[in-house]
């Protein structure tokens, strides 16, 4: 799902893991209800540390890294 918002917009993104959470959480709507969404930001992280390799291969690097407010993430197609 991120691969496709992300994609979509064509360009960079960089933030907070938690406002890339909240972003995706809106974006799904209903979806975000559903057993395989993370549920927290922390469960994103680990979620995407898991598809880095898959995205990486499409094009997509994924970035994370920590700082004084929190986990900061930069997704770039």
């Amino acid at each position: 799902m991120a691969e496709l918002t992300f994609q979509a917009a064509g360009k960079p993104w960089s933030g907070l893991r938690t406002a890339l959470w909240k972003k995706l959480a809106e974006a799904a709507g209903e979806a975000a209800r559903a057993p395989g969404f993370p549920r927290s930001p922390e469960a994103l992280g680990w979620a995407l540390k898991r598809v880095i390799p898959v995205l990486g291969d499409r094009g997509i690097r994924i970035a994370q890294s920590r700082r004084r407010a929190g986990m900061w993430v930069t997704i770039e197609p």
